[in-house]
């Protein structure tokens, strides 16, 4: 399969905007606002450096242009985010974002729902007709093919077909909860993008509920469209949307799932790891399944990663890019922290403030260690003699956080890890919300870099032992304790 070429994604680009905006006739200060993204981007963003080295100075410069081309030939007020994340995706960063928000429409109201369904935006949204002997068709579609009807999870707002058309997959309407979405209007597009993972990864088109459009970045895996939450199954959809499960694989053996790192799950997850602990600890074998957990909080594995423990821990050293603007960020975040100190947790004011100490003392656009230029350790006063051996599953689904504790599980020599390579988004952090003036857009950028993770951000952690996606990965974790 061929992909496009960076020149062929701008062209398309424009096309896409001279053709939906044709008839309209709005202002738009998407230029203000690009130029406000860019420029904090190159004062603030921890990745800029690592991605414009000089030499690639005028690549960039190049990239710019191209992009403020597009964005002169566009009026649509609803398309500026798209072109805004078209330039963030130069970066390999994955933890940077654009976010748009409209005003909400009430599909209860009916006049509002009649006016939204006159507007440019509904009537000129992309349809395609479905028929009976196509629907019979996709309905019979595998769990490993693209094609076919899903549902959306864990609410059930919509019925979506998808189908291949001219080297993409659309999403087309089939049943929709809200009257601001019809049948047969094309919800999302899918373009395949190059991937070192084995599941299918998607650059995507989406248009939200007002018809807005954002770009994102979709895996497929095993019938499931993962963070547009869209599956093949109705039920495995609402099985994978629980954040904790744990139960008994054999006498020797406990399983335990955690679909989310989730900060404000932090309480949940930690009172479920103690509930469990007298059970996990009397057992030899355990198998840990983080697949599709895309991060979070570290603190909220950190209970977990009690029963794996063996020897002290070694962090890699992150370094803040001490800028004006990051400065004035985590001084406003100490602010937020300080107003809730108990939904932050016991520390976490006292963390800022180091943090901010530390930007202080150090020179305007250098990079300050946060743990004084070396290498901490995590330690715990228990090593407990069972588990003796732990299975960790994951796949490219797994982000974040979860990919933190994987490398920190990794540390201990009851650990094997299993899957697939992890989804990489590793190398930067500390991301902080800014808003764009004037707009109803925020920005998301990184304040940290690692020195070590950087060179697994979009690779992802490797497993000890690769899994065949077509296999039942628990029953694999079970053979890989019996060998080990």
């Amino acid at each position: 399969m061929r992909y496009p070429t960076l020149r062929q994604a701008i062209a398309a680009l424009l096309v896409i905007a001279s053709i939906a905006c044709r008839a309209q006739d709005n202002s738009c200060d998407c230029g203000t606002h690009f130029d406000f993204v860019k420029s904090y981007m190159e004062r603030n963003h921890a990745a800029f450096r690592d991605n414009v080295p000089g030499d690639r100075r005028a690549a960039y410069a190049k990239f710019c242009a191209d992009i403020s081309a597009v964005i002169l030939k566009d009026h649509c007020k609803t398309h500026c985010s798209y072109f805004i994340d078209r330039y963030l995706k130069y970066f390999k960063d994955r933890h940077i974002y654009i976010e748009e928000t409209f005003p909400s429409i009430d599909d209860q109201d009916t006049a509002a729902v009649n006016l939204f369904r006159q507007s440019y935006a509904f009537m000129h949204t992309e349809r395609m007709v479905l028929d009976s002997q196509a629907m019979e068709r996709l309905k019979h579609r595998k769990g490993d093919e693209i094609e076919g009807v899903y549902y959306s999870f864990p609410s059930d707002n919509y019925t979506i077909a998808v189908i291949k058309s001219s080297g993409c997959y659309k999403g087309v309407i089939i049943e929709s909860s809200t009257k601001l979405w019809e049948r047969g209007q094309v919800k999302f597009i899918l373009s395949p993008i190059l991937s070192p993972g084995k599941d299918p990864v998607f650059s995507v088109r989406l248009y939200l509920r007002d018809h807005s459009l954002q770009q994102k970045t979709v895996h497929f895996n095993t019938g499931t469209l993962t963070e547009l939450f869209l599956s093949k199954n109705r039920q495995n959809a609402i099985k994978s949307a629980i954040p904790f499960e744990f139960r008994r694989l054999n006498e020797n053996t406990h399983y335990l799932k955690v679909g989310s790192f989730n900060g404000p799950l932090f309480n949940l997850l930690d009172s479920c790891y103690k509930v469990h602990a007298r059970q996990i600890t009397e057992s030899p074998y355990l198998v840990i399944d983080i697949r599709d957990n895309g991060g979070g909080a570290d603190k909220c594995y950190q209970g977990l990663i009690d029963f794996a423990y063996t020897h002290p821990i070694a962090n890699d050293i992150g370094e803040i890019y001490v800028t004006p603007d990051n400065l004035q960020v985590y001084q406003h975040e100490l602010d937020k922290i300080l107003a809730d100190s108990v939904a932050y947790g016991e520390g976490a004011a006292d963390d800022m403030r180091s943090y901010i100490k530390k930007m202080q003392r150090a020179k305007l656009y250098t990079f300050a260690a946060m743990d004084n230029d070396r290498v901490s350790y995590n330690t715990r006063d228990t090593v407990f003699a069972n588990p003796r051996k732990i299975v960790v599953l994951y796949n490219r689904n797994t982000a974040s956080s979860a990919e933190s504790f994987i490398l920190d599980a990794m540390q201990s020599r009851k650990v094997i890890t299993a899957g697939e390579n992890s989804g990489g988004y590793l190398g930067y952090g500390n991301v902080f919300a800014v808003a764009v003036p004037h707009s109803n857009m925020t920005l998301g950028c990184t304040t940290i870099r690692y020195r070590k993770r950087r060179k697994l951000e979009g690779v992802g952690i490797p497993p000890m032992v690769p899994l065949n996606p077509e296999t039942d990965w628990v029953a694999e974790a079970l053979k890989i304790l019996d060998r080990r």
